[in-house]
């Protein structure tokens, strides 16, 4: 998608929408949605942008996104790469940038630290959660003497 056509604004939608399922339908169908994001900057630049969207929910109040009948089951919150431990929430997004991922030396059963550090031990095998990845990641490699 191109600048400027919308893809933040798809992606708040999705994870209010999730985010609704998950509290306010019956248990067996809840268990199928998420409350727990994990927004994925391919950059940078791109996280800076989210985080002007993403700080505080500011997309989630100043924004149409959720109904206000449905503000009663609202308790979401957006935690930011580096921002220290809050109270507790019902739901929660965390935003943090693809290379907070890079560069790991570790067993293959083991979580990367850096999820351990943003989710907490564990987390990662026992909720439903969503990751998001807002622009596709370009990788150059050579290609029989070609640029791909």
């Amino acid at each position: 998608m191109a600048t400027g056509s919308g893809k933040t604004k798809v992606m708040a939608l999705a994870v209010a929408w999730q985010y609704f399922n998950a509290v306010r339908e019956q248990d067996d169908t809840a268990k199928d949605y998420a409350k727990t994001f994990l927004l994925i900057a391919p950059n940078v630049i791109v996280l800076e942008r989210l985080k002007a969207d993403f700080t505080n929910g500011n997309i989630f109040r100043e924004d149409p996104i959720r109904p206000r009948e449905f503000d009663i089951f609202w308790d979401f919150d957006c935690v930011m790469r580096g921002e220290g431990e809050r109270a507790h929430s019902e739901g929660v997004l965390f935003l943090t940038n693809i290379q907070q991922f890079y560069e790991r030396d570790r067993g293959k059963d083991e979580e990367p630290d850096v999820m351990t550090a943003i989710l907490g031990r564990g987390l990662l095998c026992k909720c439903r959660k969503a990751v998001i990845l807002p622009t596709v990641l370009h990788a150059k490699r050579k290609v029989a003497g070609h640029q791909r």
